[in-house]
């Protein structure tokens, strides 16, 4: 089972995408978030897709040829190649959902874009009917109608979910050799696993959880003192927290809350 304690943000999809809409139905689709919106102002400028741990399925549907790509796990702060004006549907799935349909070891994906037709020909048609199918409730009813278990794979080992909702519960404040003392398995074979069925190994996905953490803490407005959250969070210091902040999120924590 797909923990679901764990939901990322991408801010800059959020605030800067007109008419940006998401929905989740978590008892019929395990760890899938769907959302949809278009491109306002300059996505060269404006979009920044920020290390979440997720894998998204992202569909073009304003374009002359209806494209969709599967797009990996990012490890920091990266502009995307989206059109100005352009209008987006996405499937995002959380970590370790996404290995079972589309068959291949998730690190195959990481900081890379991939065409989800050459992956899976048998998606052509849905790519079309879904980039021509204008209400979001349609295209959402049309990615889960499609077979895709046709070609699914093996799936994360029931280990895999487990001790990615205790990296949840500790904010991503957990070091190797505590999961290794959880799982009973040795860190090589843990990195393994999780570069199979979620993408990255387990330190840099814990490096994203508490990211995302201290994220939504600043986005809450509940920050006050930078030094404060740094120490919370389990950072050496203030510098490090500020230094990995700005490569995740291209700004400074106090950058990000003013331009929030």
């Amino acid at each position: 089972m797909v923990q679901s304690s764990y939901r990322p943000r991408q801010p800059f999809f959020e605030g800067s995408g007109e008419a940006y809409v998401s929905w989740e139905e978590s008892e019929r689709v395990q760890g899938i978030q769907f959302y949809s919106f278009v491109v306002s102002g300059d996505p060269a400028k404006d979009l920044v897709v920020v290390p979440d741990g997720t894998i998204d399925l992202v569909f073009h549907c304003s374009a002359p040829q209806p494209s969709a790509y599967v797009c990996g796990s990012v490890k920091k702060g990266t502009r995307p190649p989206f059109v100005q004006g352009g209008r987006y549907f996405g499937a995002r799935f959380y970590p370790s959902a996404a290995e079972a349909i589309l068959s291949c070891p998730l690190d195959e994906f990481t900081e890379r874009e991939v065409s989800l037709v050459d992956l899976r020909p048998d998606t052509c048609d849905l790519v079309e009917t879904i980039c021509r199918s204008a209400p979001f409730p349609t295209q959402i009813a049309l990615f889960q109608q499609f077979p895709w278990k046709n070609r699914q794979g093996s799936g994360a080992p029931e280990i895999v979910p487990y001790l990615l909702g205790e990296i949840h519960r500790s904010h991503g404040d957990l070091r190797i050799h505590e999961l290794e003392e959880k799982s009973g398995y040795s860190a090589r074979h843990i990195d393994n696993m999780f570069k199979k069925h979620v993408g990255i190994g387990p330190k840099f996905y814990s490096r994203i959880v508490r990211f995302q953490n201290t994220l939504r803490k600043i986005e809450a407005g509940v920050v006050e003192d930078f030094s404060q959250i740094a120490e919370e969070a389990g950072y050496y210091d203030q510098a490090h927290f500020i230094n990995e902040f700005r490569t995740f999120c291209t700004k400074t924590p106090r950058q990000f809350s003013w331009a929030g």
